[in-house]
């Protein structure tokens, strides 16, 4: 589609530019200069508002350019900046649980703004599609992190210090072994209730696993939150017996057993439990690293190249989400 190589032209090499430069002065200095940040703003708006008036001036534009439908430019904008909304509020969000700086959030900001829609067609979500952009940013940098700190166990690894390790880990679950297996009847209580929605209100939100992800990334979020909630017996009990409640329900208004509904109910959380908690361990790895200077604009180019080369996500490549 024409519309789409010429938003590749305008848009993409702003892009890779402000991402080089930033990714460059953030590994070398710790720190991305508003002046790009303003710069990728400006030239993203500009050439949508410029796109726009083109739009309402189609009849002489279709003459100049007869292969491009100046029809769809309106509703297009609409969703890029629908888009850059959710990016704002994400990113701000991020930034306020200290997942990475300010200038990360406003960089993922601009990449939202100047990568193109198309890109994301294989795995989109309705209204903000740079979910996916945000996936291939957090992936690559979580399992740099993960690595790092890997190579730096076992180049200090010791028997004495494994032996110690295990001591301290067993001493200290002993002691609040109430209190962790509250917190993952918690969490798992909450995946098992979204995967009931899921169930019932498929036909309403979809089949697309990228609703789980976001289920995961939200939960994730509010996770330190959610654990001090799972101390209060209140919660859980609520929890427990809106579920119990539904299984009653269900077990007189369905024809097929129950039972089966239940197991297949809880496999699917715990598959989630399992991502929730893998992704968990590796995000306090971040906020541990965040200590010191992590140069996230380095990830923020990696994950929109990621996104440019799949058209799509990490995840859905990997779980051949369609």
């Amino acid at each position: 589609m024409a519309l789409d190589y010429l938003f590749d032209f305008l848009l993409l090499p702003v892009l890779f530019f402000i991402g080089l430069v930033t990714s460059y002065q953030d590994f070398r200095y710790g720190k991305i200069k508003n002046k790009w940040i303003i710069l990728g703003m400006a030239w993203g708006l500009g050439i949508y508002i410029l796109c726009i008036i083109w739009a309402l001036i189609f009849p002489y534009l279709s003459q100049i350019f007869p292969k491009i439908s100046f029809f769809i430019l309106p509703s297009y904008i609409l969703k890029v900046f629908i888009n850059s909304a959710f990016a704002l509020i994400v990113g701000y969000l991020l930034w306020s649980f200290d997942f990475w700086s300010a200038g990360d959030a406003k960089l993922f900001l601009v990449f939202s703004l100047l990568l193109p829609l198309k890109y994301y067609w294989k795995s989109a979500l309705p209204y903000f599609p740079s979910f996916s952009l945000l996936i291939n940013i957090f992936i690559p940098a979580l399992l740099f992190l993960m690595a790092q700190n890997l190579f730096y166990f076992l180049k200090s690894i010791s028997i004495s210090k494994i032996v110690s390790l295990w001591n301290s880990s067993l001493s200290k679950f002993k002691i609040n072994y109430f209190i962790y297996l509250k917190t993952f009847f918690g969490f798992f209580l909450i995946f098992l209730t979204f995967q009931i929605i899921k169930l019932e209100l498929g036909n309403i939100i979809g089949q697309s696993g990228f609703w789980q992800i976001g289920i995961i990334f939200l939960v994730t979020l509010l996770r330190k939150s959610l654990n001090k909630a799972f101390q209060k017996n209140w919660f859980l009990i609520l929890f427990f017996l809106g579920i119990i409640l539904y299984l009653v329900y269900g077990y007189f208004s369905y024809v097929y057993p129950m039972l089966n509904k239940l197991t297949l109910l809880t496999k699917d959380s715990l598959f989630f439990m399992v991502i929730f908690i893998v992704i968990s361990l590796l995000l306090s790895v971040v906020e541990e690293s965040q200590k010191k200077h992590l140069p996230f604009a380095i990830w923020v180019l990696t994950g929109a190249l990621i996104t440019i080369i799949l058209k799509g996500s990490l995840l859905s490549f990997v779980m051949k989400i369609k």
